[in-house]
């Protein structure tokens, strides 16, 4: 199971001609000093969506919206300046902005206020008597986060969803149910988030949660996660490609999916990428390109990848 989703405008919007959608709501901030627009297009600089991805303009118009109470706009500004996205990390700020778009009912501030309370970092705290304190005054609390993710999937916050189905997988602040994260993942993934579809495909190749292996169903899932973008889904696919398991080997398909995840830094894709290199598998051997390969793994936490023979 992957770990939490921390940004929530991460998923693409569902819209078929992105481009002609970023010009309309380009007129619409700049013309009319639409706060909704402005919403959309610092979300879609901060993605990359329809626009070359440019983290200071993302700040730009979400910070104009954020002057007209958008509080959807609040809440990512707050994510940025909480983690440091795109600009210095500012906890405090980040905290005060994501707290006050989550008090007024926002359902993008209270997933982020969920979020907050689950990365709280333990390496930063003192122990108290009942909570971890950071230098903020902010405290892990996997209850309070469940709280908070509850609050904004009831309002239909997919990456809150997806969050619940987490915590309950891995019993983080629950009692471990992992029938509650399939139904949490399903109803994510009905709503389009790739990481769910990715989870789910992990619970259909296994059988988990009263499902019947299904192969096929995983594979279709997986294949939808990684067009979607998700580096699990695309390294899934690549050692399929790569093994032989359920697609016909081809060396080449396999690099190429590899390559996709690799690019947002999936440890185990580079590994393989180092393999594929090594033993020129579909390609030239490289030993260089291999290297490079083996480095970014054990620099990613892949611990096969960090053995002396890699270094050299």
């Amino acid at each position: 199971m992957i770990s939490l989703f921390l940004f929530a405008t991460n998923t693409s919007l569902a819209i078929e001609n992105i481009e002609a959608f970023f010009d309309e709501q380009y007129k619409k901030a700049t013309q009319q000093n639409d706060a909704e627009a402005q919403f959309y297009l610092g979300r879609m600089y901060l993605n990359g969506e329809g626009v070359k991805q440019d983290s200071t303009k993302a700040m730009e118009w979400l910070e104009k919206a954020t002057e007209q109470h958008h509080m959807s706009a609040q809440a990512v500004l707050g994510s940025m300046y909480f983690f440091g996205k795109g600009t210095d990390k500012n906890r405090q700020k980040g905290k005060e902005l994501i707290e006050k778009s989550a008090l007024s009912g926002n359902s993008i501030g209270q997933f982020y206020f969920g979020v907050l309370y689950e990365e709280a970092d333990p390496q930063k705290t003192f122990k108290g008597i009942e909570k971890n304190i950071d230098d903020n005054g902010f405290y892990q609390d996997f209850v309070k986060a469940r709280e908070w993710y509850e609050k904004a999937a009831q309002q239909g916050n997919m990456e809150a969803n997806f969050n619940l189905g987490v915590l309950y997988a891995n019993g983080t602040g629950v009692e471990k149910d992992e029938f509650k994260a399939r139904q949490y993942y399903e109803i994510s993934a009905q709503s389009g988030d790739p990481h769910a579809k990715h989870n789910l495909a992990i619970m259909y190749y296994n059988g988990y949660a009263g499902l019947t292996k299904d192969l096929t169903k995983g594979v279709k899932l997986d294949i939808e996660a990684a067009k979607q973008g998700s580096p699990l889904a695309q390294y899934n696919l690549g050692l399929f490609f790569y093994e032989g398991t359920y697609f016909k080997q081809d060396y080449t398909k396999a690099r190429k999916s590899f390559e996709f995840a690799a690019a947002q830094n999936e440890a185990g894709s580079q590994y393989m990428l180092a393999i594929i290199y090594e033993q020129g598998l579909g390609v030239d051997k490289d030993p260089e390109r291999a290297k490079h390969y083996y480095y970014l793994a054990c620099q990613n936490g892949y611990e096969e990848s960090c053995t002396p023979a890699n270094a050299n």
